[in-house]
């Protein structure tokens, strides 16, 4: 079957409100590469930690983990997500601060 009418209206109004979100980023970014890739350095704690857990909780992860954990054993489906938290809580101790010294923006500059 064909989709409808209605299907192609919120296709289109789903790119319209992309576009207009775009277009306003460029009054808050003020044209600056920093404001833009690490919001000029000024994101609190609790944003920082819903952020980087979407980043890592993707369905890939989950759905691989159970298929691990179903097909082997539990602690295979559990390594890459302890894996994932440890490294990021280690590098948030021990690398962060100075990432954040130095100015860096992309792992390039590192």
């Amino acid at each position: 079957p064909t989709p409808g009418i209605g299907y192609g209206i919120a296709v289109a109004v789903f790119a319209g409100i992309s576009c207009l979100i775009g277009l306003l980023t460029i009054f808050f970014v003020k044209g600056k590469a920093e404001n833009f890739f690490v919001a000029g350095r000024s994101l609190p704690i609790w944003i920082v930690i819903p952020t980087l857990a979407a980043q890592s909780l993707d369905s890939n992860a989950l759905l691989g983990n159970v298929d691990l954990s179903y097909k082997f054993h539990f602690w295979d489906g559990v390594v890459l997500p302890v894996g994932l938290g440890l490294s990021l809580i280690l590098n948030g101790i021990f690398l962060a601060r100075h990432f954040n010294n130095d100015n860096v923006l992309t792992l390039p500059d590192i």
